[in-house]
């Protein structure tokens, strides 16, 4: 970004060359991952190159007013970048991957390919900020550090029906545990494939987290966090 010009090199450049075609006068958006997408018309393009005049700022396009972090446990092959990618899609602020007692996976340098997948999610979706991908942490430590940075924390847990209605009297779905007002930021924890243990279950209750279920079919971990997203966001931006 230069002034009133946006100036696309490197790979971005080749992109909007090779595969976008892009021509002189072509209408174009770009986003600085950092709060604003520009409306922008093409003034040159080549494959070292791409420049374009910015006609229009759009502040926080495509962005939710609510912060949501998704602390979910890190599966295998390429299910992960998958919710990376729909995570993103949903309106996600940040994915923290979390290493729980059941979790399968190594974790460990996989953040650049997820951050690459974030960002081009980002683009497709046509967000104002790109979606920040963290290291893997321990699940105590990155449940400690949550329930202090988030105003809400959630926990999706496939217990939470059955358990609390036997102690409450009734079944605990996301509707009945969401705040009566507005909330900046929600962190919601997403269990590997043998869900939570009881002690992560009681460490997390004992900080806030209010456990939720989302409904009576078995998820994959990825469908379950991707799902978590979108009725947090649409729950609170009703």
């Amino acid at each position: 970004m230069a002034g009133d010009r946006v100036v696309l090199r490197g790979e971005e450049a080749r992109h909007a060359a090779r595969v976008c075609r892009c021509s002189v006068g072509d209408l174009i958006d770009a986003m600085d991952g950092a709060g604003t997408l520009y409306r922008c018309r093409v003034s040159a393009c080549s494959a070292e190159a791409t420049e374009a005049e910015v006609l229009e700022r759009l502040p926080e396009h495509g962005e939710a007013r609510t912060r949501v972090t998704l602390a979910v446990a890190p599966v295998k092959g390429e299910r992960f970048d998958w919710l990376v990618e729909k995570a993103v899609e949903a309106g996600a602020a940040r994915i923290l991957p979390v290493v729980t007692e059941r979790t399968v996976r190594e974790a460990g340098g996989r953040r650049e390919r997820w951050q690459r997948v974030a960002l081009a999610a980002m683009k497709q979706t046509k967000r104002a900020r790109l979606t920040e991908v963290a290291e893997a942490r321990p699940f105590s430590e990155a449940l400690a550090d949550l329930a202090r940075e988030v105003d809400l924390l959630l926990m999706a847990w496939e217990g939470a029906e059955l358990a609390l209605s036997r102690v409450e009297g009734t079944s605990r779905g996301l509707a009945e545990v969401m705040p009566s007002s507005p909330v900046g930021s929600v962190g919601v924890l997403v269990g590997p494939e043998g869900g939570f243990t009881d002690e992560e279950v009681a460490a997390a209750r004992s900080l806030g987290a209010r456990p939720f279920s989302l409904g009576p079919r078995r998820l994959r971990t990825e469908t379950a966090g991707v799902l978590a997203v979108a009725l947090i966001l649409h729950e609170l931006e009703k």
